[in-house]
């Protein structure tokens, strides 16, 4: 990964869809972006890892690299571990509001 910029969590969301669902059709429309935008957001995420994450199929199936794979693995932790912080501060509050 290059050094000059973070993985965003936005990122691995996107990344995560289209590993999942192997459309960019289907991907996109789980988060909430456009074809286009996903395709761009998925090709700054390549160029930031350094390789190709993703072999592309005919009919627009998208399989994963290794590179790819070993990804896929920590963005599904690091999105767990993001969901957790949230729950966990939203308890927080919810518990502050109780007193």
């Amino acid at each position: 990964m290059k050094a000059n910029r973070d993985l965003e969590a936005e990122q691995l969301k996107m990344f995560v869809a289209l590993v999942e669902e192997g459309n960019l059709k289907r991907a996109a429309g789980r988060v909430h972006r456009t074809q286009p935008g996903l395709r761009m957001a998925l090709k700054r995420l390549e160029d930031e890892a350094g390789s190709p994450l993703f072999r592309r199929e005919e009919r627009g199936q998208y399989l994963l690299t290794p590179e790819g794979a070993t990804l896929y693995c920590y963005a599904l932790r690091l999105l767990r571990l993001f969901q957790e912080a949230q729950t966990a501060m939203q308890r927080f509050h919810q518990d502050k509001k109780l007193k």
